[in-house]
């Protein structure tokens, strides 16, 4: 079993023998499911799990300004709105692109807009390797061939678009639409038509997956 299997196999038995326990742990809608339903950590079946929506800009320039001013540094304005960009408030992209801004200069007094353009570049990278590459693990080839068929698309997708690229009937595409829906790879962005949940799915399956199908 993984470390973190095992970490909260040692919540299991605290809770148990009942002992106060409290736990907070974040991940992607198919690990969360995964963990939850180990035969071994059935409590984590009666915890409170909350989805997290889209972080505002506001919020997002706050997550990113706020430590590093108070660890000594300063940002210039433009480098600041150039990684609020970057994450697509998408809350793992905040501490992944501030994690890889920081580390380019980390004795330099100010974070650079040079800086922040590829600190965004690598923690887009990273994303893939850490987000992108175990959501698509679980997913069949039609679930990517379905996805591909989006990624065409500069923004959301129509369904019956969809549909055309993929030659099914409309009841073949609308249950693999469910499906995606359920894993929180897509989201209805109006009637007909969906969009990637995740940021830069898109970019990463025209780079990748397309490539190998």
């Amino acid at each position: 079993a993984c470390v973190q299997h095992e970490l909260l196999r040692l919540f299991q038995h605290a809770f148990r023998d009942g002992r106060d326990v409290a736990f907070a742990g974040a991940g992607l809608a198919s690990t969360v499911t995964d963990v939850v339903n180990d035969e071994v950590l059935t409590f984590l079946r009666r915890a409170d799990r909350q989805t997290l929506g889209s972080v505002t800009d506001a919020d997002v320039e706050r997550a990113i300004k706020e430590p590093i001013e108070a660890s000594g540094r300063t940002i210039d304005p433009e480098a600041l709105q150039v990684m609020v960009e970057g994450t697509n408030g998408y809350p793992f992209l905040i501490q992944l692109v501030g994690a890889q801004t920081w580390r380019l200069h980390p004795k330099a007094p100010e974070i650079s807009t040079e800086d922040a353009i590829e600190g965004v570049a690598r923690a887009r990278r990273r994303l893939g390797s850490l987000v992108h590459e175990p959501a698509l693990a679980g997913a069949s080839d039609i679930d990517k061939s379905f996805l591909i068929a989006m990624a065409k698309d500069p923004g959301p997708s129509k369904m019956s678009d969809i549909q055309e690229r993929m030659g099914v009937d409309v009841n073949y595409v609308s249950q693999y639409r469910l499906r995606l829906l359920a894993a929180e790879l897509i989201q209805s962005t109006r009637r007909g038509y969906v969009d990637f949940a995740l940021p830069y799915l898109r970019e990463y399956l025209r780079e990748h997956v397309a490539t190998n199908m």
